[in-house]
């Protein structure tokens, strides 16, 4: 067994509280918030202010997050056939509080008109996958939201945006306008997407004073017991 001498103790002890501080202060690494599924390529819904229709899907967070990515699935069709491409999408992500066991019409969290990163779903031709990174990471706190993501495919009439289906069996709800109550959506599907972020449930700073006393007091309880050894 290795005997510590008395400095050494008390290094040891505020050192402990030491890397706890450096381990708060490191940003958390990313971790997927909340998981809906990935698309099973057998339904698609609609969400394209082109047409126009709006669709929604709730989630819940059960911890205080940052939200630094959100990615989803999707395709593009003309009627009931599958189209090409547009050459650039305008999608709007937001994020609705729900109050009162229905979501707000007026989003907490709004990102409008904005360019995507898309690329080819492996599993499948028709479907891709798109990801949005916000410049700055955003907060939401523990409780239930309803995530939208809508396209504008107005400069292409000849095709319409649908989001891709997790499960079709489901709570998925829709509204044709910004500003009208959302409706649950008679297809009852699951809609494809995931969150990304930073957890803030940490430790926090204010616990180091009580941590570093806690080392000295340590150090002090085993002077007094080698004192009492050699009677001195």
């Amino acid at each position: 067994m290795m005997t510590l001498t008395a400095p050494q103790q008390l290094t040891l002890g505020v050192l402990g509280a030491a890397l706890l501080a450096c381990s708060i202060n490191n940003p958390a690494q990313a971790a997927v918030l909340f998981n809906n599924g990935a698309p099973n390529f057998q339904l698609a819904i609609e969400s394209d202010f082109a047409l126009p229709v709006e669709a929604g899907d709730d989630f819940t967070l059960t911890s205080s997050n940052d939200v630094t990515k959100i990615t989803w699935s999707g395709l593009y069709a003309a009627g009931q056939a599958v189209s090409v491409t547009p050459t650039i999408d305008q999608f709007s992500v937001r994020i609705f509080e729900f109050l009162n066991d229905r979501p707000a019409v007026s989003p907490i969290i709004a990102f409008n008109d904005i360019s995507v990163a898309r690329a080819s779903n492996p599993q499948s031709v028709f479907f891709y996958n798109y990801s949005f990174a916000p410049s700055q990471p955003f907060t939401l706190q523990a409780g239930s939201y309803l995530l939208s993501i809508v396209n504008n495919t107005e400069a292409d009439a000849s095709l319409n945006w649908f989001w891709a289906a997790s499960n079709e069996n489901g709570n998925d709800l829709g509204r044709f306008q910004p500003g009208d109550q959302w409706f649950v959506d008679v297809n009852t599907a699951e809609l494809s997407f995931a969150i990304e972020g930073n957890s803030k449930s940490v430790p926090t700073p204010a616990l180091l004073p009580g941590l570093i006393g806690l080392g000295m007091g340590i150090w002090r309880k085993r002077q007094l017991a080698a004192k009492d050894r050699s009677g001195k």
